[in-house]
């Protein structure tokens, strides 16, 4: 067996007798950076107990003096708090990074934040998900509950075109032959039966006055209203002659009587 067989045959057999140890997987899961004390939570997603000697909670700032050494066991689907006083994370946001065994190149986790108000955390929901949710029902130490789902709308019925309707064609009215009219031959009536002239067949005496009837007897009387009339005319001028005579004989009497 050559030298090299040799060797990778007792590599692979001290990995077989002394197997490495491997870090379970420990899961930064929920921040609470508005409250005093400030708190973050971490969660072991394993089946074994973890010791957490050694690990490391660093803040974004450049500070290392303020960075949150770990101690203690966390257990098998277990959550651990730590606590710091207020000032060490920011309000506004910040980034969080998980190591260890304090090595800076054995990050195990990171979660950067936004602004959180000091009513609320922010935590992956469920346990060791990759879905943080802002949440007011803060849970530290505790399992975040599952998000309750939102009930899904009734789907919007699409409305079916209202179909338009075809307007029936008016019937064309069929012309109706118009008769012509028959002409009634007039019947010319014979000389004999036509009505014989009345008037020709009356004689006018040539001696009657025209306005009066034939055969009216001619009387000649005197006119006597018309002399009454005449009488009464010459009466009433006289009259007023001799008003006017009068008259002028009373204004020439005083006038004489003035001078």
């Amino acid at each position: 067996m050559s030298i090299i067989k040799f060797t990778f045959f007792l590599i692979s057999l001290l990995f077989l007798i002394f197997p490495q140890k491997v870090n379970a997987q420990i899961l930064i899961n929920e921040i609470s950076p508005s409250t005093d004390p400030e708190w973050i939570e971490l969660y072991n997603e394993d089946d074994v107990a973890i010791d957490l000697f050694g690990y490391l909670l660093e803040d974004g700032n450049s500070s290392q003096t303020d960075d949150l050494k770990l101690n203690g066991t966390i257990a098998a689907k277990g959550f651990l708090v730590f606590t710091h006083s207020k000032g060490w994370l920011n309000d506004g946001g910040d980034t969080l990074k998980l190591y260890n065994n304090a090595s800076p190149s054995a990050i195990i986790d990171q979660y950067t934040y936004q602004s959180i108000d000091s009513t609320k955390s922010i935590a992956r929901i469920p346990n060791g998900s990759e879905n943080w949710q802002v949440t007011s029902n803060i849970t530290n130490n505790s399992v975040n509950p599952n998000p309750t789902p939102s009930p899904t709308p009734p789907p919007t019925p699409t409305p079916q075109p209202t179909k338009t309707p075809t307007p029936t064609p008016k019937p064309t009215p069929t012309k109706t032959a118009t008769s012509k009219p028959t002409i009634t031959p007039t019947i010319k009536p014979k000389e004999s039966d036509q009505p014989m002239n009345l008037i020709s067949d009356i004689k006018i005496n040539e001696e009657t006055p025209l306005g009066m009837v034939a055969g009216a007897s001619v009387e000649k009387k005197f006119p006597t209203v018309a002399l009454i009339f005449i009488i009464f005319g010459i009466a009433f001028l006289g009259y007023g002659g001799f008003l006017l005579y009068n008259t002028k004989h009373d204004l020439q009497d005083k006038s004489n009587q003035t001078s």
